[in-house]
């Protein structure tokens, strides 16, 4: 296996092996390529392990193969385990006999590793540790050289874990997390200050050890630190061109980049913040690591790729367990993280090493005014940085703005002269933000009304647009500001605009009376138009009770439409700012509150990721839903022939209806799946969603005739011309279509609203009951965001039918019907819309497919057998079909096609969607 191997190989060999046997199989090979590819015998000898790696034993396998020295003594020194092996070095626990007993770490030079080069760096890291003297910097002791020659030097003995393992083990708070991270700023800025790099900063070089009762962190392995003062930079210096030193997750830019040579004290605090990234959310900032990229891919990222905010990370991944690692919640931890501790991140992130922190020291400091609940250093990029990079990433929105408000203020830029300097370009590009973003978040939320439905395959585009959103939103605070400073200049609010927008705000009437009773009573005052003292006293006495309530008032209505400013520049930038501050805080709330719902995007990007993921983690090779399909595939085959379905995404068998033997599933974005009882029968609640019942392929006639007695669908009582007729031959695929009704609940968890009536002109929700007075581009946008759709007039005939030929499924009495669906005329009568499930099935297990509501199909009217039109005329029409509690069996007729406005909203309109069969 190890035939060819050099002492160098095989000591890497091990240390790639337990990189590798991290990562999932598939990754295996790209990761030999990346690491392996300047030696075959490594790459053959790797790939070997990899392809046999069964159990956990093995790693117990390679050891020998890495010579070990276990049990030598080295001067005073007895080697009792290696604990560690790096690059260059191995670490081993010792003990030391002389001059005091104690438990000490030892590294010397691996075998093979001796050139000059590595020698010289190792000699460095002794140096470099020598002058170092802090209680979060590992100590040295001593050192030397072994018999043959080896160079080895000795140091304190950290027995403690990495800081990310020893912050989850104890479930650390973010607080007393970002707390014990000080204290590794406070070491790296004493190295620093002496004159060294680390160049490794990572979680396994910091380790939290317990000293007099309490957790220290110490920086350990300088290994490859490089001096930046004194004579150790003569040895250090020895790094060859094109060479990476350190681990790459954790690299900054520059040092990522093999011809780069600008590496100063700011790399540390690059790397810094990438530990500091991973203590508060457990990930790093970019989520493909080091080894799923080839090194080429890698560095174009850290030049090119902004890392998302922290916060940001923990709301597009599934985070409950990071956040009961901090002894929390998922919306505290989000909460804890945003804002401060989003910017500290980032800024120590920057690509540029200038936009960095200056040192750990500085880095630290930010970070205990966090904590102290002061104003920090880091903050979002300034209005000039932000709006330059927004103009060069949106050049096209920006230039659609800058068309209207560049011709305005052609003369204040100096536009009319075609020149303009760098300064006076960032004050075009600031005064254009307002109307760039709301250009851009138009745009945005254009975008997210086509993120549907919340499938797996829609996560990475929902993950990305959920970045751009934040980008968008880190310019609120500003935006806010801005409308804040605007209004304070606001001329005052007059009565007539207080009645004017009574309708704004419910208690501007109120502040309109407040204003004019101040105004009055203060005007007397004035004049001192009170005879009798006590008048004078109470209007005195009510003036100071007035003013502050006005002045709070003011604040509560302070969303009012009508302002007035002396400014007509003022007036057109608050019109811009108001709408735009708005919308962003609604955008804000869109991409933060797990359960938010909206008519206008539906869920929230929370809600759609959480479901998405959950689809993703349950239809999965081993996932309940997927072992759910599995074994219910064989009888759905079966009691299908000849029709080809794989697992259905979002579905869950049920099983078959026991009357009608089709098979039912659990829509599972509408709502928990129904419970079926030991008899059959489908138990609903208000948390339901729907029940698709899976209807075979079929050829059946569509419409009626009321001519010919011998033909098909003859109906003495169908309507003429093409109400119902005539009657044309049609094929159906299979599909699903819903075995109920949408009702108000399943609609309000789709919407957010619930815009229905309980009976004909009274409104009172009744979630079992089905929706109603919803319009087709409504109905339209909710089954879509929902993967299904409205039926066509032949699938929803060919349902409502139930296999039948005649007027209604219950057959040509139209009394039978009445007693069947809830129909206007019934034995009780006038009727009132009803639960859904109250009447009896058709004979595909359909329920009030002909009563309770009409139902809104997908198509314009048409002449059966032609084509639909398209005329403006036409496709501001849809069919509706079957009848409503407010109609007679007449007018519930199966074949029966009745037209309407796709925008009318009639309290006897709802829907039963349907969803095509997935291939």
């Amino acid at each position: 296996m190890s035939s060819g191997l050099s002492d160098e190989d095989r000591a890497r060999l091990e240390t790639l092996f337990e990189r590798a046997a991290d990562l999932a199989p598939e990754d295996h090979a790209s990761f030999v390529e990346n690491e392996c590819g300047d030696s075959p015998a490594l790459r053959d000898a790797l790939r070997n392990l990899l392809a046999g790696l069964v159990g956990e034993d093995l790693l117990q396998r390679i050891r020998p193969l890495v010579p070990t020295r276990v049990g030598e003594t080295i001067g005073p020194y007895e080697l009792l385990e290696r604990i560690g092996s790096g690059g260059m070095g191995e670490v081993y626990a010792a003990r030391q006999h002389a001059p005091v007993e104690r438990r000490v770490a030892l590294k010397l030079i691996k075998v093979g590793m001796d050139s000059a080069q590595v020698v010289a760096r190792f000699e460095a890291e002794r140096q470099a540790l020598a002058r170092m003297n802090h209680p979060n910097i590992a100590r040295i002791f001593d050192g030397g050289a072994t018999p043959d020659g080896r160079p080895y030097f000795v140091m304190e003995l950290v027995e403690g874990a990495p800081i990310t393992h020893h912050c989850d083990a104890l479930k650390l708070s973010t607080r007393a997390r970002l707390e014990l991270f000080l204290q590794v700023c406070e070491g790296v800025h004493h190295a620093h200050q002496k004159g060294v790099i680390h160049r490794d900063l990572k979680p396994s070089n910091l380790l939290v050890m317990q000293q007099d009762g309490r957790a220290v962190p110490k920086v350990i392995d300088f290994g490859v630190a490089r001096a930046t003062s004194g004579r150790l930079s003569d040895h250090s210096a020895q790094t060859v061109f094109g060479q990476l030193v350190g681990t790459l997750d954790y690299m900054s830019p520059e040092q990522a980049d093999p011809g780069g040579t600008d590496i100063d004290t700011r790399s540390d605090i690059y790397t810094l913040g990438v530990v500091l990234y991973q203590l508060v959310t457990g990930l790093l900032p970019f989520e493909q690591r080091a080894g799923e990229l080839p090194l080429s891919e890698l560095q174009r990222r850290l030049r090119e790729k902004d890392p998302p905010t922290p916060s940001t990370r923990l709301r597009r991944s599934a985070h409950a367990a990071t956040a009961s690692l901090h002894g929390t919640d998922e919306r505290s931890l989000v909460r804890q993280v945003s804002g401060d501790v989003d910017w500290i991140c980032l800024k120590a992130l920057e690509k540029d090493p200038a936009r960095r922190y200056a040192s750990a020291s500085e880095l630290a400091a930010d970070l205990r005014r966090h904590l102290e609940h002061r104003p920090v250093l880091a903050g979002r990029p300034g209005t000039l940085y932000r709006a330059r990079k927004f103009v060069r990433r949106n050049r096209v929105g920006v230039a659609a703005a800058a068309l209207v408000i560049l011709g305005l203020a052609a003369g204040s830029f100096g536009i009319a002269s075609g020149r303009m300097d760098a300064e006076a370009s960032a004050r075009v590009a600031d005064a254009l933000l307002p109307q760039a973003d709301a250009y851009r978040l138009t745009q945005l939320l254009e975008d997210s009304r086509q993120l549907w439905p919340a499938y797996p395959a829609t996560i990475p585009a929902l993950e990305a647009w959920g970045e751009r959103a934040d980008e968008l939103l880190q310019r609120l605070p500003k935006h806010a500001a801005e409308l804040a400073g605007l209004r304070s200049r606001a001329l005052p609010w007059s009565l007539e605009e207080a009645a004017r927008d009574r309708e704004t705000h419910p208690r501007a009437n109120e502040l309109a009376g407040m204003q004019a009773e101040l105004a009055a009573l203060s005007g007397r005052l004035e004049s001192e138009s009170f005879r009798n003292p006590n008048q004078a006293r109470e209007a005195a006495s009510r003036v100071e009770e007035l003013q502050p309530a006005v002045t709070a008032l003011v604040a509560e209505v302070g969303r009012r439409r009508s302002w007035s400013f002396a400014s007509e520049s003022d007036a057109g930038l608050h019109a811009a700012l108001g709408p735009l501050v708005e919308r962003l805080e609604a955008l804000n709330e869109h991409i933060h509150d797990v359960e938010h719902v909206s008519a206008e995007q539906g869920w929230g990007l929370p809600k759609r990721l959480a479901f998405a993921r959950e689809l993703e983690a349950t239809f999965a090779p081993g996932g309940a839903y997927a072992t759910a399909w599995a074994e219910a595939l064989p009888a759905i085959r079966a009691a299908y022939p000849g029709l080809e379905i794989r697992p259905q995404t979002a579905l869950l068998p049920l099983g078959p209806d026991p009357v009608s033997g089709l098979w039912e599933f659990a829509h599972l974005p509408s709502g928990a799946p129904a419970v079926r009882e030991a008899d059959g029968r489908l138990v609903l609640v208000e948390e339901t969603g729907l029940v698709l019942v899976l209807l075979p392929a079929a050829t059946y006639w569509m419409g009626a005739q009321w001519d010919d007695p011998t033909a098909v669908n003859y109906d003495p009582e169908a309507k003429t011309g093409n109400r119902e007729g005539p009657p044309v031959e049609v094929d159906v695929d299979a599909f699903f279509v819903s075995k109920y009704e949408l009702t108000q609940a399943q609609w309000t968890r789709a919407s957010g609203s619930n815009p229905s009536l309980y009976q004909f002109g009274m409104v009172k929700p009744m979630p079992m009951n089905p929706v109603n007075q919803v319009t087709w581009p409504e109905c339209a946008e909710v089954v879509r965001r929902l993967g299904l759709g409205l039926p066509t007039e032949e699938q929803w005939e060919y349902a409502a039918r139930g296999g039948t030929t005649t007027t209604w499924w219950t057959g040509t009495d139209a009394e039978a019907v009445a007693k069947a669906e809830n129909l206007l005329g019934g034995e009780d009568g006038a009727r009132a819309i009803t639960a859904v499930g109250s009447f009896r099935a058709n004979p595909f297990g359909l329920h009030d497919v002909l009563g309770n509501v009409s139902e809104w199909c997908a198509n314009p009217p048409y002449v059966l057998g032609t084509p639909p039109g398209s005329s403006p005329e036409t496709l501001r029409m849809r069919a509706v079909r079957g009848g409503s509690a407010r109609l007679t069996a007449n007018i519930a007729r199966s074949a029966l096609r009745n037209p309407a406005r796709t925008g009318m909203d009639d309290a006897s309109l709802g829907l039963r969607p349907v969803r095509a069969i997935g291939r």
